[in-house]
């Protein structure tokens, strides 16, 4: 066997080798998506996140906010801050957030921070605005959380039975379109991160 020969069936091996691994992890997507299955490695300023110029958003589900206020919550503080696309993001989303994606297709990015004692109890997302803009069913959705700093005591994520009080800055978390999951800011610190929305695209089924 010559050494081209020889050279090329390595790195056919190597191309194969990653396909497997890409498709092994949308498997798992699909079957667990609320395990950590994916890390983002800190390659952003989290100052010029944190000086974005979010929006304060109440919960959009009316009906659930209000069956959460009538048993003791606070309405207030069933909320979050949020900065999201179209507004201008910052590069590190373009250039290394977003393709760290592939598996997904109509990517859409945003940035939400908690304030010590804000929270979502447990809810389903509605996804009304993305399904108005690009057309998708609901049941092809897939959301990610990529934290964006270290966890402290208290800040406390649930998706569906499963609960994480303990991340690093990069970790991913994920759920299918309808699966219940909450977020809870019980620490003294602010807690940033950018959600990630997409659909799974047919390479990857």
């Amino acid at each position: 066997m010559t050494d081209l020969k020889f050279q090329c069936i390595i790195i056919m091996n190597q191309v194969f080798k990653k396909m497997i691994n890409h498709i092994e992890l949308i498997q798992k997507l699909l079957q667990q998506p609320s395990a950590e299955l994916l890390r983002c490695v800190p390659n952003w300023n989290i100052d010029e996140i944190k000086n974005l110029n979010y929006k304060f958003a109440p919960f959009k589900d009316e009906v659930l906010v209000s069956q959460y206020a009538q048993s003791g919550h606070d309405r207030s503080k069933i909320s979050v801050y949020n900065y999201h696309e179209p507004n201008e993001m910052p590069k590190f989303i373009t250039e290394h957030v977003k393709p760290r994606f592939d598996f997904l297709d109509k990517v859409c990015a945003a940035f939400n921070y908690f304030k010590p004692g804000q929270y979502l109890p447990p809810h389903s997302d509605l996804y009304g605005k993305y399904m108005q803009l690009y057309d998708v069913h609901p049941k092809n959705i897939v959301r990610c959380i990529l934290m964006l700093e270290n966890s402290c005591p208290g800040q406390i994520l649930q998706i569906k039975d499963s609960t994480f009080g303990s991340w690093k800055s990069g970790d991913c978390f994920y759920w299918n379109y309808d699966e219940i999951h909450a977020f809870y800011n019980f620490s003294m610190k602010d807690r940033y991160a950018i959600q990630i929305t997409g659909i799974i695209n047919e390479k990857s089924k």
